[in-house]
């Protein structure tokens, strides 16, 4: 039980000396306000959001600093507020960091009863959440330390990044849908230009067709044109072989016809000399 109260109270002392820190520093707005650095500021802008556990830590950290302000013994004033059940089996001596280190397990019971107990097993440890807190703090009192027209910007700040991410990102989504419509309207023209070829291509293979017709039948002619051209030279050499043929011919016939025109001269010449014999016998018989 001794050991619970030291605990509270080194609890209670360093809420303290956080919201000393915090005060001491009022002065130099200006530094404060360089010092809440845009992380700083980010985080303060998450920390508007809603919190129940963070919520429930920090209301339960005012008010036990509240009731140490109102001179109240805060050594009873935590037992009666607070039961925390901590194993002293359970401490251990870090020799690695040269500190003691408590697994806690965190069960805080109020004066009304209500019970809100943090696991073991919870994602953020006690010194995290401190840490949490003691930086929320300070975010809130950086701000309200800064002038009113400050104060206004900054918040309107926060509330306007959900905005503009909005903003963004329908702008993006915008600008993706334009994209996507572009792209859209490419592969239709591109479909389109496809569809030209082809029906290009029919055409170009229909006249490649038709003109494969004509070539076939030309070459047929082609080949009834030689074949044609191939009997008249045969016809010509047959007419040339005659025609040679009767040449051979007339002329044998031409050699005929005049040995038989030379006999016949012949002939008459003999036939003229008997004829002039027989009119030189005949003289001569009237002269005798």
């Amino acid at each position: 039980m001794l050991l619970e109260v030291v605990d509270a109270a080194d609890g209670t002392a360093n809420a303290s000396c956080v919201k000393e820190q915090v005060v001491k520093s009022a002065p130099d707005a200006s530094q404060s306000s360089q010092a809440a650095t845009p992380r700083d500021i980010e985080d303060f802008g998450r920390s508007l959001r809603p919190n129940t556990f963070l919520h429930h830590n920090f209301s339960t950290l005012n008010q036990f600093q509240s009731r140490k302000n109102m001179d109240i013994n805060p050594i009873d004033q935590d037992v009666n507020k607070f039961k925390v059940s901590d194993d002293v089996g359970d401490r251990q001596f870090d020799s690695n960091h040269g500190q003691r280190s408590y697994r806690y397990n965190y069960t805080v019971e109020d004066v009304l009863g209500n019970n809100s107990s943090v696991p073991a097993t919870s994602k953020k440890p006690p010194a995290q959440v401190h840490s949490m807190i003691e930086k929320h703090f300070f975010c809130t009192t950086c701000l309200l330390m800064l002038p009113f027209s400050e104060q206004l910007r900054l918040l309107n700040m926060f509330w306007k990044i959900p905005v503009l991410a909005a903003q963004q990102q329908k702008m993006i989504f915008n600008n993706l849908k334009e994209e996507r419509k572009g792209k859209a309207q490419e592969l239709e023209d591109s479909n389109k230009r496809a569809r030209l070829l082809e029906d290009q291509k029919d055409d170009l293979d229909h006249i490649l067709l038709g003109s494969t017709s004509v070539i076939r039948t030309r070459k047929e002619e082609l080949k009834k044109a030689e074949y044609r051209i191939c009997e008249l030279g045969r016809m010509l050499d047959k007419s040339l072989m005659d025609k040679k043929e009767i040449k051979l011919d007339f002329e044998a016939q031409i050699r005929e016809l005049r040995d038989a025109l030379k006999k016949c001269e012949e002939k008459l010449s003999r036939e003229i000399l008997q004829k002039e014999e027989a009119e030189r016998n005949c003289h001569h018989l009237r002269t005798a």
